[in-house]
């Protein structure tokens, strides 16, 4: 049998079908999804939790689908320079709390943006203030638009407070302000008890969004409460003298006669832990750091305010205590988020910009105590 020789057939190969309907996760991870409903393969493979865009309507030119996304009839102007905010917050300086959450915050919370405007100014405040820091000698008018944008945030976040009965978008919106506005705060100098408002925002936000259902929430909540699964391992160890930790936990337990009330005897206490976890482990002692946060959050308004006051003179040294722990803390969270890591002048700032004020008001009191 004769083989007619010649060129071999070519082989077509199968043209890739892109994934236009793909779920969130799917379309971050840049990976083709199944589009199985309610939950895609990919996520359920991953055990994450599987959100789809809303279907909207077909462009003129036929080629896949976009969100139809509600609007405000008198939308507020954005500049160029805003974009620049906007596109630099999706870049890097997204917040990472809570764990677990990055695709929300670069997908989910930009959409809800859109309906509620002090959302979006939230993002262009933080954007901007973590923009002013990293540019060389600081950025004083890329400072001063950061304030702007959170000034407009702030009066958005009040006027949906004082309404009564809040749906789980509406409390979502008032949670991605919370924790924009409190990485703003670590951004700034002289704005820890900012910072500590705001923090306790978070939780009490967080709380009603699980009362009321926390499924349909953007942020997986459920999914962030185990810290343990975001951490590496090994984590990077903490380097610390162990006379100069010994001399710091001996510190803190001379306080007892300035105690005043049980939110002091507690924040002391999980100041304590945190030093006594540092001798066994950065696991143990990252995990127990994150408890200091608690003692804020289940405390009467009127306990709060004392606590906060500017003339409590026991949380300011609290405060010192506090921030020198969390320098211990930079080199795990460095650990837990890798790409932050990039900017370390960005988590030093609130370090620098506080620890001086609070070092000095707690100096000032334990000469009282020594006279």
């Amino acid at each position: 049998m004769l083989i007619a020789k010649g060129h071999p057939k070519a082989v077509s190969k199968r043209p890739h079908t892109k994934s236009r309907l793909g779920c969130y996760n799917c379309k971050s991870r840049r990976i083709k999804c199944s589009e199985t409903k309610p939950e895609c393969e990919n996520c359920t493979s991953k055990d994450l939790k599987c959100e789809y865009p809303r279907r909207g309507i077909r462009g003129d030119d036929g080629r896949g689908t976009s969100e139809l996304i509600p609007v405000q009839p008198n939308p507020t102007p954005f500049s160029v320079q805003d974009m620049g905010f906007f596109h630099h917050y999706l870049l890097v300086a997204h917040p990472y709390l809570p764990f677990g959450c990055d695709t929300a915050w670069v997908a989910s919370i930009p959409l809800l943006a859109h309906q509620y405007d002090f959302v979006m100014h939230a993002i262009l405040g933080l954007g901007a203030a973590h923009l002013s820091i990293i540019r060389p000698n600081g950025d004083p008018v890329t400072a001063a638009n950061a304030i702007e944008h959170r000034g407009i945030a702030l009066k958005g976040l009040h006027k949906l407070m004082a309404k009564p009965d809040l749906s789980v978008q509406e409390l979502d919106a008032l949670l991605a302000t919370c924790y924009a506005l409190t990485m703003q705060s670590g951004y700034m100098f002289d704005a820890l008890v900012d910072f500590v408002i705001f923090i306790r925002g978070c939780s009490l936000v967080t709380t009603k969004i699980k009362q009321k259902n926390a499924a349909k929430s953007i942020f997986p909540l459920e999914e962030t409460e185990n810290l343990t699964k975001f951490l590496p391992e090994p984590m990077a160890p903490i380097i610390v003298n162990p006379a100069l930790l010994q001399r710091g936990i001996e510190s803190l337990q001379s306080l007892t006669p300035l105690l005043e009330d049980e939110v002091h005897t507690y924040f002391r206490k999980c100041l304590l832990d945190t030093l006594f976890a540092v001798q066994e482990s950065s696991n143990d002692a990252f995990l127990t750091y994150e408890k200091n946060y608690s003692a804020w959050y289940d405390i009467s308004e009127a306990q709060f305010a004392n606590f906060i006051s500017p003339k409590n003179t026991t949380t300011l040294i609290l405060f010192a205590y506090h921030i020198a722990t969390e320098t211990l803390m930079i080199p795990l969270l460095a650990s837990v988020l890798p790409e932050r890591a990039r900017v370390p002048e960005v988590t030093l700032y609130q370090v620098h910009g506080h620890l001086k004020r609070y070092i000095d008001a707690a100096l000032n009191t334990k000469s009282l105590l020594w006279r």
